[in-house]
């Protein structure tokens, strides 16, 4: 993907049994609304000027993250990796993070995100986790330090919600705002 923003038409993560999915709006407002929570209304495109370590405020932020997943080299390709669950790959894991993206034209892409990859039991570094693109047999190691921050974001979609108080759209429209107290 060269622009995840505007290529993209849906996108869909779930892990913990929980599902967020995002759906783009129409050619032209460049919004996203949330399909799962269901009646969440508009997610925040921009998300939060300040950066939040603990959770992903933004779908653009969110886009560009999932877009630059790849491999470092190829000592990160796993060709014949044996049993997934050592990987946190293996079906059904509530652990794993399954991220769907589909574009306006092609088929959707899947990929799981398993365990963080450690050495003698500590996490290496810089951090990688072990991924899966669904169909392949290969495990790869990707350099990836948000995975806590995603499933956060993932486990609790409110921080994506659009908190303007007016839409994007309505606001070239406003000549003048009442405001009353009391």
């Amino acid at each position: 993907l060269r622009d995840p923003t505007t290529e993209l038409q849906d996108i869909k993560l779930s892990t913990g049994g929980k599902e967020l999915a995002l759906k783009r709006g129409p050619a032209g407002s460049g919004g996203w609304d949330f399909v799962q929570p269901a009646n969440f209304g508009k997610a925040d495109v921009g998300g939060d000027t300040a950066p939040n370590a603990d959770a992903i405020t933004g779908v653009r932020p969110l886009l560009n993250l999932l877009a630059n997943v790849q491999a470092a080299g190829n000592d990160d390709y796993i060709e014949k990796p044996g049993d997934l669950a050592q990987y946190g790959l293996n079906p059904g894991n509530p652990e794993a993070v399954r991220i769907e993206l589909v574009p306006q034209t092609g088929s959707p892409e899947v990929l799981v995100l398993g365990k963080a990859v450690e050495e003698n039991g500590k996490p290496v570094a810089p951090p990688k986790v072990y991924a899966r693109v669904d169909g392949d047999s290969v495990v790869v190691k990707v350099p990836f330090d948000r995975l806590a921050a995603l499933r956060k974001t993932i486990l609790e979609p409110g921080v994506l919600r659009n908190r303007d108080l007016f839409a994007e759209g309505a606001k070239d429209r406003i000549d003048a705002l009442n405001v009353n107290l009391g």
